[in-house]
């Protein structure tokens, strides 16, 4: 089970407070004690989260509840990552502590980014198959706190040049571009914010080195301390979204990144009825189906996308996956 700090459910419910929803009704409807959300320490289901949001939303009556929610955003709800990233000397480092500790936070999304001549792509894939039912509500938040975070810990509203969501535009939703301040597209390949390069030399404007430090440190003794009770399989499948986009899925790299020896790895997971291969193809069936929805992207250019050497294997193995050829299935899946 995928799981999230409980500070990120504090958020939902302040939020709702604010826009008039009473807190005890909010936690009831999905069950949650008060007492559980008073110890930061504290994990539940990614799902819990997906489904206080959604309710959230659907009792405030404001399909702009996820987006909103990003706005009250705070570096204290992402626990000690949050004081990290506060205390990081600028955002080239702030982002490599996001990518590096997201898991502190939870581990049902997967935190990336990529750097290029002109931009920086920051990118955010749903990898808990439970939270899907829920995946809108959570990448229109997530995406929301993202971009409130980098305007906070650099003290000025610094605005990205592109946001992008996997999911279709929402009616009644009219406040993408008020809070984003961009260009908002849907029906992406990726979720992702789009900055121009130069924002990673963006100082923080509060940054304590001697602090950074010290978070530096327990953040990766807390890590160490979450990676010896999480499954091998949850390890490896977060790995293999980042690796696959870059055509270096292999069980030899895996293992490095790791730390493992390949006969470990392996051995590992068929303790838990599993192999690295059957991770690998339960990942590229998951990144297939979000790419056939993206029309713009030929099926051929998918299939090298996922690792595939010929079109014509992908064919064969989508079909073994979902019954059904590639061209078929974004025919039903893509409205006409």
């Amino acid at each position: 089970m995928a799981r999230v700090s409980v500070s990120l459910l504090n958020l939902v419910c302040l939020t709702a407070s604010k826009m008039g929803v009473d807190r005890d009704l909010l936690l009831s409807k999905v069950g949650i004690s008060e007492d559980l959300l008073k110890d930061a320490e504290n994990y539940v289901s990614c799902e819990l989260l997906g489904q206080i949001t959604k309710i959230a939303t659907e009792l405030t009556n404001d399909p702009n509840f996820p987006l909103e929610n990003g706005l009250n955003f705070q570096p204290s709800n992402l626990n000690i990552l949050g004081y990290l990233v506060s205390n990081s000397p600028d955002l080239r480092s702030a982002y490599e502590q996001g990518a590096r500790f997201d898991q502190i936070v939870g581990d049902g999304v997967k935190f990336s980014y990529e750097v290029t001549d002109d931009f920086v792509y920051n990118y955010l894939d749903v990898v808990d198959p439970d939270l899907e039912p829920y995946a809108m509500y959570t990448s229109e938040s997530c995406l929301s706190q993202m971009i409130t975070l980098k305007r906070q810990v650099v003290g000025k509203n610094i605005n990205p040049v592109a946001v992008y969501f996997k999911h279709g535009r929402r009616p009644g939703v009219d406040a993408y571009e008020r809070i984003f301040k961009c260009k908002v597209y849907f029906n992406a390949q990726r979720n992702s914010v789009v900055y121009p390069v130069s924002i990673l030399d963006e100082k923080i404007v509060h940054a304590n080195p001697d602090l950074f430090a010290v978070f530096k440190k327990y953040a990766e003794e807390y890590l160490t301390d979450m990676d010896k009770e999480k499954s091998w399989t949850l390890k490896v499948t977060r790995m293999l979204f980042d690796l696959i986009p870059r055509n270096e899925a292999t069980l030899e790299i895996v293992a490095q990144k790791l730390n493992v020896g390949n006969r470990t790895l392996q051995r590992q997971l068929k303790a838990e009825n599993n192999t690295f291969n059957n991770i690998l193809q339960d990942v590229r069936s998951k990144l297939a189906k979000e790419h056939l929805q993206n029309t713009s992207i030929s099926i051929a250019e998918i299939a090298y996308m996922l690792g595939f050497s010929e079109p014509s294997i992908f064919h064969r193995s989508f079909k073994k996956w979902t019954g059904k050829t590639p061209r078929l299935f974004r025919m039903e899946s893509v409205p006409a």
